[in-house]
């Protein structure tokens, strides 16, 4: 049987984003489908940001 996968625990502050900068410079790719991902987890940053 499959492992759950783990929750895990929320980026704040400066880590974040260096995420958001890494996501950023990952999007160029030749996946579509990763691309599209990693502009959805920008989305959902964006709008919790405080």
């Amino acid at each position: 049987m499959a492992k759950p996968i783990e929750p895990t625990p929320e980026i704040t502050g400066k880590d974040a984003d260096e995420f958001v900068e890494l996501t950023k410079r990952a999007e160029v790719t030749l996946d579509p489908q990763k691309t599209k991902f990693l502009d959805e987890c920008r989305k959902i940053y964006a709008e919790r940001k405080p």
